[in-house]
């Protein structure tokens, strides 16, 4: 189906399209993914139904698709778009820029970043210019200077075959405090022992602010979204939550913590009576 026939109501239908961005004036951004990697990009006026602009580029997963937008109001009263959306290949990401302005989308894209290693995942943090991407081969998270093209280093996140490498499961970035929150595997090379441990990162720069190291035991360490706490809204809403759990215990541990140090809040529960 072509784009000039292509409509709103036609993407709506389809399972794998997903809407990225949608305006206050009427525009939309879908993205509609195909079997053979090939994704297409639409620029839709959502009044109408109409496609103003399409593209496409072929990468592994539309998963990694990350999109930010800014607004500026013109003197006769239309707004001016601009979307940065960003997408990698196998070893370079990508930024596709493209400008709104009265029904006349204008599309660029340019290289951010390259690499030396497979591309597994990555985010961007698109207010400080930073490039998180995962080298799962090595279990690393590699962090650059997009706007200097420089390499601030990386490391090595406590993952295994449950997580994958799932980068919301292990890291978390609090942009109030331009902070990142990483569960990371420390590694003890004369005992061949390995541990995890919650770190917090500068990411203008990235250095380390703090560590405190996870309960021992477990096999899995990941970001969560915990339970509300009655009375505790306000604390809950501030607070970073980490679960540590082993499935063949049948045990975990939730911890609530206000800032990189001691949890303010654990509760430990056994699953193996359930």
């Amino acid at each position: 189906m072509s784009s000039k026939k292509k409509s709103r109501s036609y993407m709506d239908q389809e399972a794998l399209d997903r809407c990225l961005w949608a305006s206050s004036d009427g525009y939309e951004l879908w993205i509609e993914e195909e079997a053979r990697k090939a994704s297409q990009f639409y620029v839709v006026n959502g009044t109408n139904g109409k496609v103003l602009l399409q593209w496409q580029h072929e990468f592994k997963t539309a998963a990694n698709v990350c999109c930010v937008c800014t607004t500026e109001d013109g003197q006769n009263g239309e707004q001016t778009h601009l979307l940065k959306v960003a997408w990698s290949d196998s070893r370079t990401v990508y930024c596709d820029y493209v400008t709104i302005s009265g029904n006349l989308p204008v599309l660029v894209t340019e290289p951010l970043i390259d690499v030396s290693f497979d591309i597994t995942a990555f985010e961007l943090i698109w207010n400080q210019g930073v490039a998180l991407i995962v080298e799962e081969a090595l279990g690393c998270l590699h962090v650059f200077d997009t706007g200097l093209n420089r390499y601030l280093g990386y490391v090595t996140l406590f993952s295994n075959a449950k997580t994958n490498l799932q980068l919301a499961q292990l890291i978390k970035y609090a942009s109030a405090q331009s902070t990142l929150w990483a569960i990371v595997r420390q590694y003890d090379e004369s005992t061949k022992v390995s541990w995890a441990c919650l770190n917090t990162y500068q990411i203008s720069n990235f250095t380390l602010k703090s560590t405190v190291q996870l309960p021992r035991g477990f096999t899995d360490y990941t970001f969560v979204n915990a339970p509300g706490i009655k009375h505790l809204q306000r604390f809950e809403e501030m607070s970073t939550v980490v679960c540590s759990s082993c499935d063949i215990l049948g045990k975990s541990v939730i911890q609530w913590f206000l800032s990189p140090k001691m949890p303010w809040r654990e509760v430990q529960r056994d699953h193996s009576h359930h």
